[in-house]
């Protein structure tokens, strides 16, 4: 079989494959709304007339039907590529490129009555593909305004497209390469916008994820400072004395019973104070000023002490301080603190206090020890002539 005849059919393989890659690619993977959808769809009319021309073309007419095939593949494609379509992809267009591609396929049939004028007159068909390819690429170059890999091909399709008419015969395996190497950089072209796009929406899917996420994480987070926080309210109310503020009785005695099981076993004072005649405050003034005085005195008292010292209302008008890592001498310089503040307030009825102080382990080591030694000392301080703070030593060791 002489080459020149092999060629075309060479070539014709070549076209069915670059068209069908084409078409099912744009088919399967280019999305709807980019630009390569229709172009890379409208393949299936060169891939429908490649098919038909290479299975029925004799050797004396094959080039020439490749010719008025490639001419009517570059106007179909390349109006679909030069002009935006205002037309978005959808089945039905499937089958109306189809349908073009068989009727375009007509002349190619051996018996067709059209088959030798479209034959003889290859020449034409190849300028006026040579002159869409131009149009085509001056609107490709318009629209991208630099060179690119489409640029490119579209400019060796052209190339190409001329030599057809300017070359010897025998130089037709250069033109079909150089063909190929066009509609490779075309298929590239369509891979490398189809990727952008997809990587477009992972990147616009992956920011989406990521506002939602925080969102959820945001939400979570108040979601959990909100029952930390309801949490730690009801943890105050059940440890908190409702009228002061002080830790309650319950409470009181749980941070003396934990200082006494500490490991380190360090010092620690008891301060136990109550208002002098508080009764008689009641009975003159009512017992809202007597619920004010004792919020006076609670807010005075927590000024007074240190972060770590913790402030309990015993019950009534007894209250105690508790003085962790604290000796009895800095416990009177602290007990003696609170009783000059009280008595120099004057931000309501003047009151004063009758304190007494524990040292453990010095007056006890349990904590009925240490409150009876704190309570004999505020005996103590009443006998004294109240406001005053005292201590009592005691052999109490249990």
């Amino acid at each position: 079989m002489d080459w020149l005849n092999v060629v075309p059919k060479l070539y014709g393989l070549m076209i069915v494959c670059f068209t069908l890659l084409f078409w099912v690619y744009a088919f399967l993977m280019v999305p709807v709304e980019s630009r390569w959808k229709l172009p890379g769809i409208a393949f299936v009319v060169p891939f429908i007339m490649a098919a038909c021309h290479w299975m029925l073309a004799t050797d004396t007419n094959a080039m020439a039907g490749y010719i008025y095939l490639q001419a009517a593949a570059v106007v179909v494609i390349g109006l679909l590529c030069s002009v935006k379509p205002r037309v978005m992809y959808s089945s039905k267009l499937l089958f109306l490129f189809a349908g073009l591609g068989v009727c375009l396929s007509w002349p190619l049939l051996p018996g067709a009555s059209v088959n030798r004028s479209v034959m003889s007159n290859d020449v034409y068909l190849t300028w006026v593909a040579a002159l869409v390819l131009l149009a085509t690429l001056i609107l490709t170059a318009m629209r991208t305004r630099k060179w690119s890999v489409e640029v490119g091909a579209v400019l060796l399709l052209l190339i190409s497209n001329a030599a057809w008419c300017l070359l010897p015969v025998n130089l037709v395996i250069l033109l079909a390469l150089m063909q190929l190497l066009a509609l490779a950089g075309l298929f590239k072209a369509m891979v490398n916008d189809t990727n952008w796009q997809l990587q477009a929406k992972i990147r616009e899917a992956c920011a989406v994820l990521d506002d939602f996420e925080k969102a959820v994480n945001l939400e979570v987070k108040y979601r959990v400072f909100e029952l930390e926080r309801a949490k730690q309210r009801l943890v105050d109310q059940a440890s908190s004395d409702a009228l002061t503020g002080a830790l309650n009785k319950k409470a009181l005695l749980q941070e003396i019973e934990r200082l006494i099981l500490a490991r380190d076993k360090d010092v620690f004072c008891l301060l136990m104070f109550d208002l002098d005649e508080f009764k008689k405050l009641n009975d003159e003034l009512g017992h809202q000023a007597g619920d004010m005085a004792l919020r006076r005195l609670s807010k005075i008292v927590k000024a007074s002490i240190r972060e770590g010292d913790s402030l309990g209302r015993y019950g009534g008008d007894e209250f105690m301080v508790v003085l962790p890592y604290t000796p009895l001498s800095d416990a009177k310089i602290i007990a003696e603190r609170i009783r000059k503040r009280i008595e120099k307030d004057r931000t309501g009825p003047p009151i004063t206090i009758s304190m007494g102080i524990a040292a453990y382990p010095l007056d006890g080591s349990t904590v009925s020890a240490l409150i009876k030694a704190a309570d004999q000392g505020l005996y103590l301080s009443k006998k004294r002539g109240r406001n005053a703070v005292s201590h009592v030593l005691t052999d109490s060791k249990g």
